[in-house]
């Protein structure tokens, strides 16, 4: 299984995943964790990924525009893996042949 975590803090969140029963799976290779740094997707001279809070109040909102830049990358990372049968299948391809249709169904 696969698992794609978008962070502000991918040194912290890496530090869990060094210990308890995360650790055994990842080396039983039973999952695989990727870290994202939304920061990499960030605007400015200092990658910003947050925003001014709108009414006042303690906390921080998040800029939609990073979060979604790093999702469409990782959609595409992973569209580059799948076949041109899994794309089908998945309804990401159109069928225009359908000479070749008995492999995929």
């Amino acid at each position: 299984m696969r698992v794609d975590i978008i962070t502000l803090h991918p040194a912290l969140i890496e530090e869990v995943f060094k210990h308890s029963m995360m650790k055994r799976a990842i080396q039983k290779e039973l999952v695989e964790v990727h870290l994202h740094n939304l920061r990499e997707f960030g605007f400015g001279k200092h990658k910003q990924a947050d925003d001014y809070a709108f009414g006042g109040g303690a906390g921080m909102v998040m800029m939609i525009e990073p979060i979604d830049n790093c999702i469409e990358k990782l959609k595409a990372e992973q569209l580059k893996k799948l076949s041109e049968k899994e794309l089908v299948k998945q309804g990401y391809i159109a069928i225009t042949d359908f000479s070749d249709i008995s492999d995929i169904i």
